[in-house]
């Protein structure tokens, strides 16, 4: 499964739960996280997030879709009530958390950790059921919901 295909695929599945601007918002957020927190000197913002931005646009199949600047900055007024600014790390960490569910962003990043989730408990019950011994670390959050999937298959 290469990595584009994968983010098609999580989009494709978020896509029956969150609308476009929903979606592209949570990653957007995301990405201003990861640029606020990187090390000095940073690459300017407008080039950073366009690589990005780009990105999602070729993995995405939404050819229809506007991945404009500009667009994710209107996005980001509508769904917090604020004017853009890029250097606000508490907004964009409060987008990104899949613990808020007062945000858009925190409700589409709590749906994209359980499409993860899934597609990567499938692939373990894929891999032992061909015969392939498995060794797979991940983050605490997601082992809490892996670990009964994964529990209930191998219990059968």
């Amino acid at each position: 499964f290469p990595s584009h295909d994968k983010k098609a695929y999580e989009r494709s599945e978020l896509e029956k739960d969150f609308s476009r601007d929903e979606i592209q918002y949570y990653y957007f957020a995301r990405v201003v996280l990861q640029w606020i927190r990187t090390m000095e000197p940073r690459m300017p913002f407008d080039q950073y997030i366009q690589a990005f931005l780009n990105a999602d646009k070729k993995y995405s199949g939404w050819d229809d879709y506007d991945f404009s600047l500009e667009h994710m900055k209107l996005l980001h007024e509508q769904f917090t009530g604020r004017t853009f600014d890029p250097t606000e790390k508490q907004v964009f960490y409060d987008q990104s958390n899949p613990a808020n569910s007062s945000t858009v962003g925190g409700r589409v990043s709590r749906g994209s950790s359980q499409v993860r989730d899934t597609f990567i408990v499938s692939e373990i019950v894929s891999q032992v059921k061909n015969g392939v011994s498995v060794f797979a670390i991940y983050g605490g959050s997601h082992v809490v919901i892996q670990e009964p999937l994964l529990r209930e298959f191998f219990e059968k």
